[in-house]
């Protein structure tokens, strides 16, 4: 009976052990998809306005795609749950340091903001629904 137990034990372990390196590895695994990558957009502002979303491994920069100009410096961390913003500096009314959160699927070379929560109506406005698509 005790064998049994100390089996029963070691295997709950094993479960734990492979769903956190299942976990860890996804959350990796979305972290890859934007860091290091460019993706391309039309933001929803009169006439519309194309840029470019550049991702390192914890900020994304947004410049013009016209001349190359930044628009915004935001930090990000993106999970299974969607990417979080986080105004640093820039052009838009939005106030530094308050976090936005949006859905972004990232299907082959497209991901599409949806907005979960965002306190600042610009941004929201100017994001929700645009597909982005990776840029070389």
């Amino acid at each position: 009976m005790k064998e049994k137990s100390e089996i029963a034990i070691k295997l709950t372990i094993l479960k734990t052990l492979l769903i956190t390196f299942f976990c860890c590895s996804l959350s990796f695994f979305c972290d890859a998809q934007l860091a290091g990558s460019k993706w391309k957009a039309t933001l929803n502002v009169e006439s519309g306005f194309d840029v470019l979303f550049s991702f390192s491994a914890d900020t994304v920069q947004v410049l013009s795609f016209d001349d190359g100009s930044l628009v915004e410096t935001m930090t990000y961390s993106y999970d299974d749950s969607g990417i979080t913003l986080t105004k640093v500096d820039g052009q838009s009314e939005c106030e530094p340091g308050k976090p936005a959160k949006y859905n972004l699927p990232v299907a082959g070379d497209t991901a599409t903001f949806t907005v979960i929560e965002d306190s600042c109506d610009n941004r929201k406005y100017a994001l929700d629904q645009i597909v982005m698509r990776k840029y070389d």
